[in-house]
């Protein structure tokens, strides 16, 4: 029996080595490959389509060459004077409203410049969106592989910045660290307990911040934000409403005289084509005295007025 299972091993093989050989190849191929992978650490590598000027997250994509080559070299520019630390030469590509809100000091934006370019950087360009003559890109900073002679897996790390290119005073300028610009608004309302003036709004890639003054013209108390109901400043779009954050922990009280300017921040992105339509105060309550005080229906027993208003933009 132990003969003729030989034979038939012997007679199998013979038949079908051609296959075995093939098989074991194969075989060998998918062990290495196997290893291969699991001693490498692979990170994404920085990239961007095979169209970096046009926009992925929609707007306007009918820009010129010209344009797109102008964009290109301030971006160009920006990156060889930080990478070379010119602070003076970088920062006087940034727009006006970037340096005054968020480097109003040379020291600030050095301290931005150092942090992002600590060695030598290369980057990678994606637009995102182009809207009203804003050029919005996504930069991709990595190391410069060529210049640090770096050959680990830091290799292929990189950090991101949301940068915005704008005309001012005919010339491109550039926002960066996600700011897009300033907007001043001049919207106010007024009756004869308050005056609320909606200044300006700083727009970020993320988020859109509200500057308001409130002026008490009466001798009364005035409470505009307690937190003690869900949603009593909001921003009101063409079609939805946006709650506003990092304020749960905050109030606005007035005393009779006071004026204070508070800021609003709400969540939008930029490229989002539910507009902002106005900025919503819905429980305002002149009082005798503070706190207020409520009767078992929720009424406010001690407030000269209760009304809410709507700003429109």
């Amino acid at each position: 029996m132990y003969t003729d299972l030989r034979l038939k091993v012997r007679n199998f093989i013979k038949k079908y080595k051609r296959w075995i050989f093939i098989i074991l190849i194969a075989w060998g191929i998918v062990i290495a490959i196997n290893a291969f992978i699991k001693n490498h650490d692979f990170k994404e590598v920085p990239s961007t389509t095979y169209e970096p000027y046009t926009p992925i997250m929609g707007g306007n994509k009918d820009v010129s060459k010209n344009t797109e080559q102008i964009v290109s070299h301030v971006i160009d520019e920006f990156v060889k004077y930080c990478n070379q630390y010119q602070y003076k030469s970088a920062y006087s590509l940034l727009s006006t409203d970037c340096k005054e809100n968020l480097f109003p000091t040379l020291e600030k934006f050095k301290m931005y410049v150092n942090n992002l370019f600590p060695t030598k950087k290369a980057y990678t360009l994606q637009n995102y969106y182009n809207s009203d003559n804003c050029y919005v890109y996504r930069l991709r900073i990595f190391d410069d592989i060529l210049a640090t002679g770096l050959t680990g897996k830091e290799d292929l790390e990189y950090t991101t910045d949301i940068v915005t290119l704008k005309l001012e005073n005919g010339n491109m300028v550039l926002s960066v660290n996600g700011y897009i610009g300033e907007e001043i608004l001049g919207k106010a309302y007024e009756d004869e307990y308050i005056k609320i003036n909606i200044e300006k709004k700083h727009v970020t890639y993320e988020t859109e911040t509200y500057t308001v003054k409130f002026s008490n013209k009466t001798q009364y108390l005035i409470d505009v934000l307690d937190n003690k109901i869900s949603n009593e400043i909001t921003l009101k779009l063409n079609v939805g409403t946006r709650a506003l954050k990092g304020f749960s922990t905050g109030t606005i009280f007035l005393r009779p005289g006071q004026e204070s300017t508070y800021s609003f921040d709400f969540s939008r992105y930029f490229h989002e084509t539910d507009l902002p339509k106005a900025l919503n105060f819905a429980n305002i309550r002149v009082l005798r005295e503070y706190p207020p005080q409520y009767d078992q229906t929720g009424k406010i027993t001690n407030s000269v007025d209760s009304y809410g208003v709507e700003i429109k933009f």
